[in-house]
């Protein structure tokens, strides 16, 4: 797991059997065990003093970017290598900063994602990928001696970066419905940004625009609406009983009945704990005489006219009946 904001991680730089001058020991600490060789004869270093420590005590893990110890590099130390490989004016973005600031569905390739001003060239390394760009991130967060990008620019950049649509959507809506970034700061990102990956990028702010929560939610409001077959269909409305309790979010609603529609998901709950509080809520439903269909992504997957069918009977057979004393306003 990559250290994320408020979790600096901490590496102690390997004890070494000759001293060490006072400003590399400064530039180790703060840069987790590693250091470029530039750094070193900035400190007064000559080839053969790096070369000595290299042959016997440190290795190269990027061409100019030395370790203070032989053996694999943590994760971060992996983004500090690349960040400091990249040099002056580099940022981190795109799936590696997305995951960075929490993200789960943000695939991750083994690879650093980062971006440098569009004056500089960099020699192409398979472990970084490198988008040059003449936009500056003014709201980019520095953590350690690592410069990440701003949270639009991240979930952004991972979304232009996805391998489908769908991978695209689920890492907007996430980004969106955990609250890690709005809307409007992802629709800026659109105007302002690269055309490459704008489509991709543009279907998922529009997937998190429905207020899907995930993208089985979005695929299963989807069937709904585009069947034509329910006068009103909302997604993840405000719940409230006439007694003024509020009741928990149904994934879709079909307010002309009052009937709720679960998506049951493990894969697209945040934790056990969240799991086992959706499940719970479908008693709650059944407390104040909301009538729940519980649906499970491989059922929609297999079968979306199946899913769409028994949804269809179960609102018929609510027609001419008491609708539930609830009331239901569209979440904004």
């Amino acid at each position: 797991m990559i250290d994320g904001p408020g979790r600096q991680g901490h590496h102690l730089v390997v004890v070494l059997s000759r001293e060490l001058p006072t400003a590399v020991i400064q530039l180790l600490r703060a840069q987790d065990g590693l250091i470029t060789r530039r750094q070193l004869l900035e400190a007064g270093w000559s080839q053969h003093d790096v070369r000595w420590w290299i042959r016997r005590e440190w290795s190269m893990v990027f061409p100019g970017v030395v370790a203070s110890f032989r053996g694999r590099l943590s994760e971060r130390q992996q983004l500090v290598a690349a960040w400091l490989y990249a040099g002056e004016g580099a940022v981190i973005t795109s799936t590696t900063a997305a995951r960075w600031r929490g993200s789960v569905n943000a695939p991750d390739d083994g690879r650093v994602h980062l971006f440098i001003p569009l004056a500089r060239t960099l020699t192409p390394n398979p472990a970084i990928v490198v988008r040059r760009t003449r936009r500056s991130d003014p709201k980019r967060v520095r953590q350690g001696c690592v410069v990440f990008a701003s949270a639009a620019r991240s979930f952004a950049d991972a979304a232009r970066d996805a391998p489908s649509v769908r991978v695209a959507r689920a890492v907007v809506i996430e980004s969106v419905q955990r609250q890690l970034v709005t809307l409007e700061e992802l629709r800026a990102e659109l105007d302002d940004g690269p055309r490459c990956g704008s489509t991709l990028l543009r279907a998922g702010i529009d997937a998190a625009a429905t207020g899907a929560w995930s993208v089985p939610e979005h695929d299963l409001l989807q069937v709904l609406q585009r069947s034509g077959r329910f006068p009103v269909v909302w997604a993840n409305p405000v719940l409230q009983a006439r007694d003024g309790t509020r009741l928990p979010t149904p994934d879709c609603w079909l307010d002309d009945v009052g009937l709720a529609i679960q998506m049951h998901s493990r894969r697209h709950h945040f934790g056990v704990a969240e799991w086992e509080r959706t499940v719970q809520q479908d008693g709650v439903f059944a407390e104040y005489g909301v009538p729940v269909i519980a649906i499970t992504p491989q059922q929609l997957r297999a079968s979306p006219s199946g899913v769409l069918a028994r949804i269809g009977r179960a609102h018929a057979a609510r027609r001419g009946l008491r609708r539930p004393d609830v009331i239901a306003t569209p979440r904004a």
